[in-house]
C-alpha cells in the first residue's frame, strides 16, 4: 500500500490501482486495518506503536473543512514529550484515549469518541502547536507544561514547567525532537547552565504564559514562573526547589560541583555554600541498585569528610510534611553558622 502513515479512504485506494476487492482481502489477511467507516491504514503502522499518531490525523482530516487548529495536548502532548505530572507521576505513553484540543466550532461534537477524546478549548494559538517525534500535531513543550501546571500550587507548577524548559533548551542545543527522557539529564543540566540559552528559554516561556490572559488557573503558572528553575532534573527536586523558595530559608545553589580531598568532584541537589550544608532528594528511583546505594553511601562520607553536612528527604516527606524538612535544613543551616 503506499499512503504509509497516512490515513486513506476507498477512493484513495482505488486512484492508486487497489480495487474494493483488493482492499477487503488487505483487510482480512490483517495488513490493513479498518478505523471507522471508509477510513483505513496500513496495519505496520499500528505494530510500530503509532495509534497515537493515526488518530490525531485521522481527526484533523475530518475536521479539516473547519479550518481549525488541532493539536494533542494535555496528558496526551505531555506523555509525547515526556513531561511529568505536578502530582510526581509519570503519563502512559500510550494512554487509552488520545486528548486532541480544539477550538469551538459550530456543530462539532466534543467528548469521547471511540480512541480520542476532543476538548474544546478557547485560546490555542498556532504558534502553541509544533510537530511531535512521530510528526504528530502537539502542543509545544512550553505550552504542555503550562496546561499541565494549571490548578496547581506554584511549587507543585514547577514541575512541569521546569521540565518543559530543560526540553526546550535540549532541542535547541542538540536540533532532535525528542522527549526528555530521551536526553542524558546530566548533559541537559549543562546546556541549561548556558546563561544565554536559558534566559531565551525562560522568556518564551513568560511569552505563552501572556498569550493566554485571563484563562483557567494561568495566574498560578505565572506566579510559578516568579521562582521556576530549569536546573532541577527531577520531579522532586523541582517540587523541592519551590517548597524551599517559598519559606523561609536562604536560596541554594541546584546541581553544584563539589570536590572531594581524593580529587574527585561530586554534583550535589541543592548547595548552601557558605553553611556548608547538601541538600539531597531522593527519589524512588535514584538508588535503582545495591551498588548504587553502596556508591552513594562513600560519596555522602567523602563530603561529610570535608567538613559537609548532609541533609536528605523523600518525596513522602517533601510532599505530606515539607515544614519538618524545611526546619531540618534550617536546624542545619543554623547549627553551621555557630561552628568556630
Amino acid at each position: 500500500m503506499a499512503f504509509g502513515l497516512s490515513v486513506f479512504s476507498t477512493r484513495d485506494a482505488e486512484s492508486v490501482g487497489v480495487s474494493r476487492s483488493r482492499l477487503s482481502q488487505a483487510i482480512a489477511a490483517g495488513r490493513i486495518q479498518r478505523l471507522r467507516p471508509d477510513s483505513y491504514i496500513a496495519s505496520q503502522c499500528t505494530d510500530q506503536g503509532l495509534t497515537r499518531f493515526m488518530r490525531i490525523q485521522e481527526f484533523a482530516q475530518e475536521i479539516e473543512p473547519l479550518e481549525l487548529v488541532v493539536a494533542a495536548g494535555n496528558e496526551t502532548a505531555a506523555a509525547i514529550w515526556g513531561l511529568p505530572s505536578p502530582q510526581l507521576v509519570a503519563h502512559e505513553v500510550d494512554p487509552p484515549h488520545v486528548t486532541v484540543l480544539v477550538s469551538h466550532a459550530k456543530g462539532l461534537k466534543f467528548g469521547r469518541r471511540p480512541g480520542v477524546r476532543v476538548r474544546r478549548i478557547f485560546q490555542l494559538p498556532s504558534h502553541h502547536v509544533v510537530s511531535g517525534p512521530s510528526g504528530e500535531s502537539v502542543t509545544c513543550p512550553l505550552r504542555t507544561g503550562i496546561d499541565l501546571a494549571r490548578g496547581f500550587s506554584p511549587e507543585r507548577a514547577l514541575i512541569p514547567l521546569s521540565a518543559a524548559l530543560r526540553l526546550v533548551i535540549a532541542h535547541r542545543v542538540t536540533g532532535r525532537v525528542s522527549p526528555l527522557h530521551e536526553f542524558d539529564s546530566g548533559e541537559v543540566t549543562e546546556m541549561v547552565r548556558d546563561s544565554r540559552l536559558r534566559d531565551c528559554a525562560l522568556a518564551e516561556l513568560a511569552a505563552r504564559i501572556s498569550d493566554l490572559p485571563g484563562s483557567r488557573g494561568i495566574r498560578a503558572v505565572a506566579a510559578a514562573l516568579r521562582i521556576v528553575e530549569p536546573l532541577v532534573e527531577s520531579p522532586l527536586e523541582a517540587l523541592s526547589w519551590g517548597k524551599i523558595s517559598l519559606s523561609v530559608l536562604p536560596s541554594p545553589i541546584p546541581q553544584a560541583w563539589i570536590r572531594s580531598d581524593a580529587g574527585r568532584y561530586a554534583r550535589v541537589d541543592f548547595l548552601w555554600d557558605e553553611e556548608r550544608v547538601i541538600g539531597e532528594a531522593d527519589g524512588l528511583s535514584k538508588y535503582s541498585t545495591i551498588e548504587v546505594l553502596r556508591a552513594e553511601k562513600m560519596r555522602q562520607e567523602e563530603l561529610e569528610a570535608r567538613g559537609f553536612a548532609v541533609v536528605r528527604w523523600t518525596a513522602a516527606e517533601m510532599s505530606a510534611s515539607p515544614e519538618h524538612t524545611i526546619e531540618r535544613i534550617s536546624r542545619a543551616l543554623s547549627r553551621r553558622r555557630h561552628l568556630p
